[in-house]
C-alpha cells in the first residue's frame, strides 16, 4: 500500500471516525483498493509495487486521494464534496498520463518484452547456385 491509515485518518480528519465507525478493516480496504488501481496503471510500465523514494510521495497522494473518494462514497451520505471528486478525477488523468508514458515515475521501468520471435540455425552444404556459378544464364 502506498499510504497508511494513518495517513488517511488526518487526511479526512473528523469525518474518519463518522464514515469508519471504529471498524478498522474498512479504511485498510479502501487504502488497498486504491493501491490496487494505481498499480494496474503503473504495471505496463513500472514494476509494481513501486518502492523508489521520489516516486513513493506522488503515490502516497494519489493513493489518498482514490481512498478519500472511496471513504466518501461507503458513508452513504450526501453527495461526494466536490473537492474530493476534482482530487480523485485528477488523479485518474495524471495515471492514465503515466500509463501512457506522458508522465513518467522516478521509478523501475517493467523489462522491455524482446522483440521478435525465435531465430533459426541451419547447417547445409555450401551453396550451388551463387552469382558466380549462374553467370551467363
Amino acid at each position: 500500500m502506498y499510504a497508511t491509515v494513518e495517513n488517511l485518518a488526518e487526511r479526512l480528519g473528523t469525518p474518519f471516525g463518522a464514515i469508519y465507525r471504529n471498524e478498522a478493516a474498512l479504511p485498510l480496504s479502501d487504502l488497498e483498493e486504491a493501491s490496487a488501481e494505481i498499480d494496474g496503471y503503473l504495471a505496463k510500465r513500472y514494476v509494481c509495487p513501486v518502492t523508489e523514494p521520489g516516486a513513493l510521495l506522488l503515490l502516497r497522494k494519489w493513493c489518498l486521494a482514490l481512498a478519500q473518494e472511496a471513504a466518501y462514497r461507503r458513508s452513504g451520505g450526501a453527495a461526494l464534496p466536490e473537492k474530493v471528486k476534482d482530487a480523485a478525477a485528477e488523479t485518474r488523468k495524471i495515471l492514465r498520463e503515466v500509463s501512457s508514458g506522458v508522465f513518467a515515475l522516478p521509478a523501475s521501468p517493467v523489462e522491455a518484452a524482446q522483440v521478435g520471435g525465435a531465430g533459426v540455425y541451419a547447417e547445409c552444404d555450401e551453396a550451388v547456385f551463387t552469382r558466380e556459378t549462374m553467370k551467363g544464364y
